[in-house]
């Protein structure tokens, strides 16, 4: 199957909707380069994707136009780019793929030969043997085991209470809550305030419970209603701090990234059918890293790092409104990509209202366009940049031409010296709603 990608800019763009079934190695890519590209022969095409929280990728040379895509296995998109000694595309081109009947296709289970009915019969019969030699030590040592069991019983009943008492003063001491530090675990112990205070030294990794009950029910359920309090609010650590990685989180719903409030890093597996209809300030997420830095279970940030926009990030604030209701605010872009015709809500502001951003097109041969095309009549401009053939307007000047953006509030127009516009003009235009 031939997979057709056009590179101009820099930019990679897919033609249709192609899939890649994975475990096949019959598919191919077809580039076609813009001119920058001709003098590149020798190129190199990366593919890259995600798989159990890691990002992998392989680099495949080329010479031409055409290369082969690698064997996948189990990924859900691969992201494709090209690159030489002197040029690099951009955000990579993303397809579709699909698993394959061998991918999580489980244990192949296989029908045992004569050969292998005869070596298991052969070992059923060494171990019956081995059973029958091995039980006449076994009368041996359960006369020994008795004796000794006689010798334990006769010893006092202060002796057995004793015992009790001090089994009582650690119960708990190996609860483990959480090993996601170098394996370290926070542990738990229970007791009176004397038995407390008698304790030669208390160590800094675990946390002690001082209650007036002694009995051994109670002080277990002491720990275990501890364990389960701490268990809950650590749910959601990653080890912020410590050089460890983030904690893997695929959400099942856009709601359940509300609940991640501990400082920490995370990385979050969005699935595409939240991922397409979810309000990420225009960017469409489907894999990021996350961090997370909380002043309280009420006051954090959230900052999500897109995988492929890797110079983008996106926030949101937990804060406590006016009615003293804890909420989120909506997700800001910082440094968008600024892909044409996306309106994207970004963390600037004008006159303390969010200022969204967009990048518009002019047709080839136009000279205006109605504003209301652009965006709607009722926003705020609050700033606007043009190019036109990648020279800022109205600065360029060629042969016979000079060009000229001009907005009185209800159209944009670009005026030409000569006619209308013969080459690429583009408008970015800010404004608050």
């Amino acid at each position: 199957m031939l997979i057709k990608i056009d590179i101009t800019n820099k930019r990679p763009q897919v033609d249709g909707t192609p899939v890649i079934v994975c475990g096949n190695n019959d598919y191919h890519i077809q580039f076609t380069f813009d001119e920058e590209w001709a003098h590149s022969q020798m190129k190199t095409a990366r593919f890259a994707w995600r798989k159990g929280g890691k990002a992998l990728y392989i680099d495949v040379p080329f010479v031409g136009d055409t290369v082969d895509v690698p064997m996948l296995s189990e990924v859900h998109f691969v992201y494709v780019g090209v690159y030489t000694d002197s040029l690099h595309t951009t955000t990579p081109a993303r397809i579709a793929c699909e698993y394959s009947i061998r991918c999580n296709s489980g244990e192949d289970i296989q029908a045992p030969t004569p050969e292998d009915v005869l070596i298991d019969l052969f070992n059923l019969v060494t171990s019956q043997q081995d059973a029958a030699i091995e039980s006449a030590d076994i009368a041996v040592k359960a006369k020994e085991e008795a004796e000794a069991a006689a010798d334990t019983a006769v010893k006092s009943e202060a002796e057995a209470r004793e015992a009790a008492a001090d089994a009582l003063a650690c119960v708990g001491t190996s609860v483990r809550v959480l090993e996601s530090n170098s394996g370290d675990a926070i542990t738990f112990w229970a007791g009176t305030k004397e038995q407390y205070d008698a304790l030669p030294e208390k160590v800094a990794n675990c946390m002690y419970i001082i209650t007036d009950d002694t009995t051994g029910e109670d002080l277990a359920k002491a720990c275990a209603d501890a364990a389960a309090a701490a268990a809950e609010a650590l749910a959601y650590s990653a080890g912020y701090g410590l050089g460890g990685y983030g904690k893997n989180i695929t959400i099942s719903d856009i709601a359940d990234l509300d609940g991640i409030t501990a400082n920490g890093w995370y990385g979050i597996d969005i699935p595409d059918w939240i991922a397409d209809t979810a309000d990420f300030g225009g960017i469409n997420v489907h894999t990021a890293t996350m961090r997370v830095d909380a002043y309280g279970g009420n006051v954090c940030r959230q900052t999500l790092y897109p995988i492929g926009n890797y110079a983008t990030s996106i926030v949101r604030l937990k804060y406590i409104s006016w009615d003293l209701t804890a909420k989120w605010s909506p997700w800001y872009v910082e440094n968008p990509p600024m892909d044409p015709e996306v309106e994207y809500r970004t963390t600037e502001r004008w006159q303390g209202s969010p200022v969204y951003v967009k990048c518009i097109k002019f047709p080839v041969g136009s000279d205006a366009l109605t504003w209301d095309n652009v965006i709607s009549s009722s926003y705020t401009v609050v700033g606007a940049d043009f190019l036109y053939n990648n020279t800022p307007a109205p600065y360029y000047r060629g042969s016979d031409l000079y060009a000229c953006p001009v907005f009185d509030g209800a159209t944009l127009n670009f005026w030409v010296d000569g006619g209308s516009i013969p080459g690429t003009l583009t408008a970015t235009i800010r404004y608050t709603k």
